[in-house]
């Protein structure tokens, strides 16, 4: 299994966030968790990737058992791309600088990348349409740019797991439809790798999870 999680909760003060969890995700397979705004779908994202600890419940990704593993090695082998992400990036770098970060998962560019990093950075931009944007700094970009760049970012290290969380907020409905169309771009390069994804959803549906092609 790429992700299993066994009855995890997450209870802060008297109040349960999340309560009696169980999802299995097999490799290749693509999830979306759709919710309202508060039902606990970044929460849940943010356990996967050991940012939160839950109360109980055991966890495992890519094979590593929670607490019997070390985070910072299993973070490599997950891409990650959210809101919260893009507020922490420089935005002085340019497009292909934030692309490069991703390969060692940090906050700026500090290793002089070779020549097959910058080609690969080069051939990822292409694939989400922005070989254009290279070398232009990211402060500048639009919303939907911005998380095409993130995703390329996201890619550079090979991950195992793509994790993107509401990556529509802020967009309009044409830029919506457009990014979606870019994200099938990985899914059919990277047949292998396995997307959750967080979506919120104007229902009464409360943290569903569903697959979907």
């Amino acid at each position: 299994m790429v992700i299993q999680i066994n009855n995890a909760s997450l209870k802060r003060d008297d109040t349960f966030i999340l309560k009696n969890i169980n999802w299995s995700v097999k490799p290749g397979q693509h999830w979306a968790i759709v919710g309202l705004n508060g039902s606990g779908k970044t929460t849940l994202l943010n356990i996967i990737n050991g940012y939160i600890w839950p109360t109980s419940g055991e966890i495992s990704v890519l094979g590593n058992k929670f607490g019997q593993c070390d985070l910072r090695q299993l973070r490599k082998s997950i891409g990650w791309v959210s809101s919260s992400l893009q507020e922490r990036l420089y935005g002085d770098e340019t497009a292909q600088e934030i692309v490069l970060s991703g390969k060692h998962a940090s906050i700026g560019l500090y290793v002089q990348p070779d020549h097959q990093d910058i080609a690969l950075a080069l051939g990822l931009l292409e694939q989400m349409g922005c070989s254009s944007l290279a070398n232009q700094p990211y402060k500048t970009l639009s919303q939907g740019e911005k998380q095409k760049i993130l995703i390329a970012r996201a890619l550079i290290s090979s991950p195992q797991l793509l994790i993107l969380d509401e990556p529509c907020t802020g967009l309009d409905l044409f830029a919506r439809e457009q990014f979606l169309d870019t994200v099938e771009k990985p899914k059919k390069s990277f047949p292998a790798l396995t997307f959750p994804t967080s979506l919120a959803y104007p229902s009464k549906l409360n943290g569903n999870m569903k697959e979907f092609g």
